[in-house]
């Protein structure tokens, strides 16, 4: 939360461990530990008013989150990479927006994806910056292959 500015999404995700214990008779005490981890995401939502695209790409930003939580991704990374890679996705429903919507959707589209390109803000414009470049230099445009490089 920061004074004076309006927060514009939530994401809320809770990780849980479970502890399984199977008894064996395979040696001096027998008994074996086994520790599942579960992940949930409990809620993504958007807090204020948005216009459609703003919230659409709002909504991937967070859904990237949501998929680091459900995907077991290490909680030590970069935030400019996690923030970085949010972006990108935003960036990516932009484009598809640009491609695919209608005339209006296009250029508002248009506008988003350009104000994410030129974020001043070190994690997240510099963070998507980074990850735009290894999604299209390194990665040929595949997500997939950008996502399982940054596990």
């Amino acid at each position: 939360y920061v004074p004076g500015r309006v927060q514009r999404e939530l994401n809320v995700s809770d990780d849980s461990a479970a502890v399984t214990v199977t008894t064996r008779s395979a040696g001096p005490g027998g008994v074996e530990k086994t520790t599942d981890r579960t992940a949930a995401v409990n809620l993504i939502g958007a807090l204020v008013a948005l216009p459609r695209l703003q919230l659409g790409a709002t909504l991937a930003h967070e859904l990237c989150h949501a998929f680091f939580t459900l995907k077991r991704f290490p909680k030590g990374m970069r935030e400019e990479r996690v923030e970085g890679l949010c972006e990108l996705w935003a960036y990516l429903f932009l484009v598809h927006k640009q491609r695919h919507g209608s005339f209006e959707e296009k250029q508002e589209a248009e506008k988003y994806a350009k104000l994410l390109k030129a974020n001043q803000d070190l994690v997240y414009g510099g963070g998507f910056r980074t990850e735009l470049e290894r999604y299209t230099q390194e990665h040929g445009g595949s997500l997939l292959s950008l996502m399982k490089q940054a596990r």
